[in-house]
């Protein structure tokens, strides 16, 4: 599985059991999860031709990308956390 692709799945859970699996799947893990991903796989494609000017023109990119995934990423966790303690009638509040 790669950063962006859809997993389609069926389950039956507890919300509650939901919520706790949240709490550890932290927006913070997700970011550093999907970052450590995108950076890995441009490691992997990392440029053995064209000089210094190749290596450096890949780590931006990698940068970049890197860091447009983690953010959305992030943003994702965060909005699902957000709409299942709504669901669940949590009372805690993200701050």
């Amino acid at each position: 599985m790669q950063p962006g692709a859809f997993v389609e799945y069926t389950t039956a859970f507890d919300p509650v059991e939901l919520t706790l699996a949240l709490d550890v799947i932290s927006p913070e893990l997700v970011e550093a999860v999907t970052r450590f991903t995108v950076k890995q796989d441009y490691l992997e494609r990392f440029p053995t031709e064209g000089g210094h000017e190749a290596r450096e023109a890949h780590a931006q990119r990698m940068g970049i990308a890197a860091d447009m995934k983690a953010e959305l990423a992030r943003a994702i966790t965060n909005a699902v956390k957000a709409d299942t303690r709504q669901e669940t009638g949590s009372s805690r509040t993200r701050v």
